[in-house]
């Protein structure tokens, strides 16, 4: 519990002196008392409804993620980790009864009115995780979770999940004591809504970088900017914005600071979209213009926007992994029963082959989801700031991909009636696609966790990589090298992690395909830094054949870890738990091998050379080059 709100307990239980005004009145002074007395009450009552929360955290552990790409496995996290005790979800499934069965009622269609707000608000679904004196839940990561589970039923609370998880919680986490004073009540009572302006994406052609000038006279900071597809861009009450600043000290060195931006600071305008999905979400372009910033509206520290930013985006990027969830199970339970409705006495649609595979495809990619979103979020709320920005980037990347890929699915089965608007899966699809691109497009977002596990990577073998890019130098070093490497060389690396040991018995076969896909992932890895050098940033093909690698790795630890636990505990359809992991395992080792082997070849013997130059001469010419089919030269 921080020190501003015991400060304010304090305060709050204080005996205070009560003030008479000059001309005594037995009426004025009883309604002083009587004021006091009931402002008491809240007090107490406050304190009276609030009950001791479990939050011994274990030290911080290495990067699970990140350490996979130099073949070094963390075997404790190979257990499910479980944040959450029985007594704690207990009251957690007791709590969540009123809101699934609020949000499992028909959407009234009106986005995130007044009402909704207010309605959200008396349900408590605002300051999840913010301390309960200040009307919050005190909630762990894995329950706020769950919660964002329910109320992703109804599409239309996307904007109260961003509100959460983009404005609260990141005040919660950088805010200084006078911000969190001065903000944070009104944003848990739903009074205040709030919404973030991160960097534009780069490849946006109406990106127009947001930057901040320090007044020094005014003591204020000037902000002029603008930023595309912000939700809850039009009825924000308040902005967290990440704008560029120059450093004081070396002038033309740019940084980025981040900024508490009121609306009522004026110059700001918004602009309403409408986009492909999300209908009912308030989704506006926000441009600053002349707005002054009082110095004590910048948020952590000026200059370390930097380093902030993953910190704020990674709650986020879990968050989609919830939302993700609800959708791909709805999408799943009315593709069955649009099958079962549509199938005759003569013809059952749903045991037809393809049904079942699609069925079962997008019934081990929910699986996945699952298990790496809760996974992810208990190690979050296990071990001391734990380093899980990679992980959370995974699972937005993972569960924003294939529910895409779901709808898209089920959508070619269906056929026309589909491609109405307000159809389930129409709406489902849309939705989706929405996730995929609007806040962290997906190609953007599988740069970054490649980089981030190379970064990573380089740090601890760089002498190593130094060796192989000077061979004359380090001959002997580069000899036996490629004596213990040639097994990795010719694709049949040794396992030598005994991963099958930290299982089930009965997944050994699935654990042997998880240590082989870490093994490749790490010869991989080596050889981009050594081929490439720093010019790795560049190469984007591989990286994102690389960061596909370790979606795929990250779904086949988590699912793995999950059913293992489910087995033991002897969980109902446990056995068929393993079964939707043996396939999960199955189709993500075939994507493994084929990613490393197209990097581990080179572009010269995979399409990549002649890809970049069919590209080359198209982007030359301006258009499509090659003559008609029918055109002659005679």
């Amino acid at each position: 519990m921080s020190v501003y709100l015991l400060k304010l307990c304090s305060e709050h239980l204080r005996p205070r002196r009560l003030v008479f005004p000059k001309r005594l009145s037995t009426q004025v002074a009883q309604k002083e008392e009587t004021s006091s007395e009931n402002e008491s009450l809240k007090v107490f009552e406050k304190l009276s409804s609030i009950y001791q929360k479990k939050y011994e955290k274990k030290p911080q552990k290495p990067p699970f993620v990140k350490n996979l790409f130099v073949g070094e496995v963390d075997t404790d996290l190979l257990a499910y980790p479980e944040a959450i005790d029985k007594e704690e979800l207990i009251k957690l499934e007791n709590a969540l009864l009123p809101v699934d069965f609020h949000f499992s009622q028909e959407s009234e269609g009106v986005g995130l009115t007044k009402s909704v707000i207010d309605k959200l608000a008396s349900m408590k679904l605002f300051g999840l995780q913010a301390p309960q004196l200040e009307g919050g839940s005190e909630l762990k990561i894995s329950e706020v979770l769950r919660y964002y589970e329910s109320m992703g039923k109804q599409y239309n609370n996307i904007g109260a999940v961003h509100h959460e998880s983009c404005g609260v919680n990141n005040l919660l986490k950088l805010g200084n004591e006078n911000q969190l004073k001065k903000y944070l009540p009104d944003l848990i009572s739903g009074k205040s809504i709030c919404t973030l302006c991160t960097p534009d994406n780069k490849m946006s052609n109406m990106e127009v970088q947001m930057q901040a000038t320090f007044d020094a006279n005014k003591n204020v900071w000037i902000l002029n900017g603008h930023r595309t597809k912000v939700i809850n861009g039009s009825n924000a009450d308040l902005f967290i914005v990440f704008a560029e600043t120059e450093d004081k000290v070396r002038k033309g060195t740019k940084h980025v600071t981040a900024f508490i931006v009121d609306k009522l600071f004026g110059g700001i305008t918004t602009k309403p979209v409408e986009c492909h999905g999300l209908k009912e979400t308030d989704i506006a372009d926000v441009t600053f213009e002349n707005t002054h910033i009082p110095a004590e509206n910048v948020l952590g520290k000026v200059d370390r926007g930097e380093k902030m930013l993953a910190g704020i985006l990674s709650e986020m990027w879990l968050s989609s992994g919830s939302y993700s969830i609800v959708q791909t199970k709805a999408l799943l339970n009315k593709f069955i029963q649009h099958c079962k409705d549509i199938s005759t006495k003569s013809e059952n649609l749903a045991t037809s082959e393809i049904v079942k595979k699609k069925v079962a495809e997008i019934t081990c990619s929910l699986y996945a989801m699952e298990s790496m979103t809760y996974m992810t979020g208990a190690l979050m709320d296990q071990y001391e700031d734990q380093d899980c920005d990679l992980e959370a980037a995974i699972v937005k990347a993972y569960c924003a991909k294939y529910t895409h890929e779901a709808a898209l699915s089920c959508l070619s089965l269906i056929g026309s009636p589909g491609f109405e608007e307000g159809h389930w899966c129409n709406e489902i699809y849309r939705n989706s696609l929405s996730n995929l691109i609007l806040v962290e497009p997906m190609d953007h977002l599988k740069l970054v966790i490649a980089l981030q596990g190379l970064q990573h990577a380089g740090i601890i073998i760089q002498e190593q990589v130094r060796k192989i890019r000077n061979p004359f130098y380090h001959a002997t070093a580069n000899l036996i090298r490629m004596w213990t490497k040639r097994k990795d060389h010719e694709d049949r690396p040794s396992l030598n992690l005994k991963l099958k040991e930290y299982f089930h018995p009965s997944l050994m076969n699935q654990a042997n395909i998880l240590e082989y896909s870490i093994l490749r992932l790490q010869y991989v890895t080596e050889v981009l830094l050594a081929d490439e050098g720093m010019e790795v940033v560049t190469k984007h093909v591989n990286l994102m054949r690389l960061a596909d690698c370790i979606l795929e790795i990250y779904a086949m630890v988590a699912s793995l870890a999950r059913v293992s636990r489910s087995y033991c505990i002897g969980l109902t359809n446990a056995e068929h738990e393993i079964l939707l992991t043996e396939s999960i395992c199955m189709n993500a080792v075939l994507k493994v091998k084929a990613n490393v082997t197209a990097i581990d070849i080179g572009y010269l013997s995979n399409s990549d050379a002649g890809h970049f130059a069919v590209a080359q001469r198209t982007m030359d010419i301006g258009h499509y080059f090659p003559e008609h089919p029918m055109a002659k030269n005679y």
